[in-house]
């Protein structure tokens, strides 16, 4: 009989009453049961994986460019290959894309320097 009457709200009552208080959650548990954690988590992955490695790789194009002296080799943005003749105030460059053919550019239109 005591097993029909066992979901009943005074039994609930009774068997609550006659349990030991539970602790409160520490504020360690309730800051590891949130999202919070996940989401540090997922932010550092992604700082380390994506961002940090392209912010490395635009600093070390930069300082190519910054570096480009006359006689260097260099391929444009374009796919056109061409050789540094003359470094101009700012960011000028005049490069030789054929004998006797000389052009302006900018230092952002070079891709790359040929080694």
């Amino acid at each position: 009989m005591s097993l029909l009457f066992a979901d009943t709200p005074a039994a609930a009552s009774a068997a609550a009453a006659s349990a030991a208080p539970e602790a409160q959650p520490s504020m360690l548990e309730n800051l590891l049961h949130s999202p919070l954690p996940v989401m540090i988590v997922i932010f550092a992955l992604f700082w380390f994986l994506f961002i940090r490695p392209q912010q490395k790789q635009q600093k070390e194009r930069e300082a190519q460019l910054k570096a480009l002296q006359p006689g260097d080799k260099v391929v444009l943005v374009s796919g056109v290959h061409a050789t540094v003749s003359k470094v101009e105030e700012g960011d000028l460059l005049k490069l030789e894309i054929a004998e006797g053919v000389v052009v302006k550019a900018q230092r952002t239109a070079v891709d790359r320097k040929l080694v």
